[in-house]
């Protein structure tokens, strides 16, 4: 059962049961992979090494800038796609929030159990540990140690396909067709087994080789000595036993003893390697390893052919198959019967060194070729973007010029200065952008014409920058200075409310007078209406003095529901008057009428 706790201390060290061996053969797997799709795009279209690095980078990391985007790295924690076969999936457990998956023991040979767990305390693989560069140092790999990984990978790729070459196994590397069962773990034992005894051959070679230059040395030493001692002295050590003497006898055939020497060096120099050989370990791995299990020319039945990395079937056996053979020994034979058979052949003629010539002149010129083209596009796509920034600058001027008539026509103060500035600008940066183009056309490498296109992009971008700001800030000014479109309607506003005050004056009037003298006669209601009509009079004059001043018209609304005590119905338009609200005047009045 997995542990329950949820966060672990942190540390500057990672910890991981599979100790750093099997740590960095997880980072170098996803590193070929990454080092595969690097490789593939550097032979179609070339890159620079930041390039590649920075490509690398993405693939292991995922991209930053894209959110959707999930680097092999993450893939391999998930288990997706081309991973898959690694891993085998635990017993569901509705308490976990991730996905329960064992490392196949057949693929890291350990005796524990090594699965993928979030939790950095389990010291399990986890995003950190694949993401670190190593486990004392939390720092991300970067790109150059993924590509300098993969390559790692395909040095020991080379000596495996040599040594698969020459095994039971080579039927399988022409039909590409699966293992299965039993024969799956032979096979990979057979990678671990036959390396491991490729590494010691190698090892103990190197080191007889150095005993025997040591050796050599140490002969050249005591010879010079003997040189400079005294002619007595040498003779003594010249003097050789008896015993010796009878054993040392001319050679009767020179050339068959020497080959017979040659072959009894060899089988004891075989002998001496076979003993230095040690049994290889249980959890021992090459790195490599598990790369070449899961995506080499043998795959697993478990696993898709279309994840066979593309970069293990374009390499060149040639050395490297006779180098994985044998080790040093058997390369020094084949070159040594190379040598001899070149003694018996007859030397290069003319005509074929001609056509050697001819044939590097051709490779030659085929990558200038792609050079060229390479440039060609970089340079048409740079020409494009300058046009862009071209015709928005033209764009731009153009408005620029619009508004500047459109602020004519409306009487604003054109701000004839910025756009002074605005043209000298653009004048400005058509220079440099013409420069550029020059400079390009006397470029022929291909990371310069990439400079020049970045460089014509920050121009563009500046001109726009340019040209938004100063648009922001005329617009300002238009705020600053409003249109005489808008000043007519507030007069015609102001007009419309004196022609209605006016109207309602003249309404007022006329019943003011049809009151006074309809109740004239009257002499008990005569000193409320004189009273009724000075307080009328007095509010009218207040309310033509406002009128006067402000262009808002304070409006009074009076509605007469009932006849005049007469008895005589009043004309429509002494019915109702254009105000809104009453005043104490029409109150008095309301009463006196009542």
């Amino acid at each position: 059962m997995p542990k329950t706790s949820t966060s672990a201390p942190r540390t500057d060290a990672i910890e991981f049961v599979g100790k750093s061996t099997l740590h960095k053969e997880l980072q170098r797997t996803i590193a070929v992979v990454c080092w595969d799709e690097v490789n593939t795009v550097v032979k179609s279209s070339g890159l620079s090494k930041e390039d590649q690095q920075d490509m690398a980078y993405k693939l292991y990391h995922g991209d930053i800038d894209m959110p959707d985007s999930m680097g092999y790295s993450e893939q391999l924690l998930k288990a997706h796609g081309m991973w898959k076969c690694l891993f085998m999936e635990d017993i569901p457990d509705p308490r976990r929030n991730y996905p329960g998956l064992i490392m196949k023991r057949r693929y890291h040979r350990q005796e524990k159990e090594i699965k993928v767990h979030p939790d950095e305390a389990e010291a399990q693989i986890n995003l950190a540990l694949l993401s670190a560069t190593f486990l004392k140092n939390r720092q991300m790999v970067s790109g150059r140690a993924i590509i300098d990984g993969g390559k790692m990978v395909m040095a020991n790729v080379r000596i495996m396909l040599g040594i698969l070459q020459h095994s039971i196994y080579q039927p399988y590397l022409a039909s590409g067709s699966h293992l299965s069962g039993l024969e799956w773990d032979d096979y990979l034992d057979f990678l671990l087994d036959s390396f491991w005894k490729h590494q010691q051959t190698t090892t103990a070679t190197s080191e007889k080789e150095k005993a025997d230059m040591d050796g050599d040395s140490a002969k050249k030493t005591e010879a010079a000595a003997a040189k400079k001692a005294p002619p007595a002295a040498a003779a003594k050590k010249k003097k050789t036993p008896p015993a010796q003497k009878k054993a040392k006898q001319p050679p009767k055939n020179s050339n068959a003893e020497e080959e017979e020497s040659d072959g009894d060096e060899d089988d004891e120099e075989e002998d001496v390697v076979a003993q230095d050989v040690k049994q290889r370990p249980k959890n021992w791995l090459w790195t490599g390893f598990i790369a070449f299990a899961i995506f080499g020319p043998i795959l697993p039945a478990d696993q898709d052919k279309k994840h066979q990395l593309k970069i293990f079937f374009t390499l060149d056996g040639g050395k490297d198959d006779q180098r994985s053979k044998g080790g040093s020994s058997s390369v020094r034979k084949k070159k040594q019967e190379d040598d001899n058979k070149k003694r018996k052949v007859a030397p290069m003629s003319h005509r074929d060194h001609m056509t050697e010539q001819q044939t590097n002149m051709m490779s030659a010129e085929v990558a200038q070729q792609v050079a060229n083209m390479h440039y060609q596009r970089n340079v048409g796509t740079a020409r494009q973007e300058i046009e862009i920034a071209h015709s928005i600058c033209k764009t731009a001027s153009v408005r620029n010029k619009e508004q500047e008539e459109g602020n004519k026509k409306r009487k604003v103060v054109p701000i004839s200065h910025q756009d002074h500035m605005i043209e000298l600008q653009i004048n400005m940066m058509r220079a440099g952008i013409a420069q550029q183009v020059a400079n390009m056309h006397y470029q022929r490498n291909v990371g310069a014409a990439r400079q020049k296109i970045e460089i014509a992009q920050f121009m563009y971008k500046t001109a726009m920058d340019e040209c938004r700001f100063w648009r922001r800030q005329l617009d300002t000014d238009q705020l600053k200075h409003p249109e005489l479109d808008g000043e007519d309607h507030a007069v015609c506003m102001y007009l419309e409310a004196m022609e209605e005050m006016k109207e309602s004056k003249a309404k007022l009037d006329r019943l003011m007078n049809n009151v006074q003298a309809s109740y004239s006669m009257d002499p008990k209601y005569q000193a409320i209406i004189d009273d009724a009509l000075s307080q009328s009079f007095t509010m009218q004059h207040s309310m033509t003095a406002s009128v006067a001043t402000t262009s808002q018209v304070p409006v009074c609304h009076v509605t007469v529901s009932k006849p005049i005590a007469t008895g005589e119905e009043d004309n429509d338009d002494d019915d109702e008057l254009g105000l809104d609200n009453r005043s104490e005047a029409n109150k008095l009045f309301y009463d006196a009428v009542d």
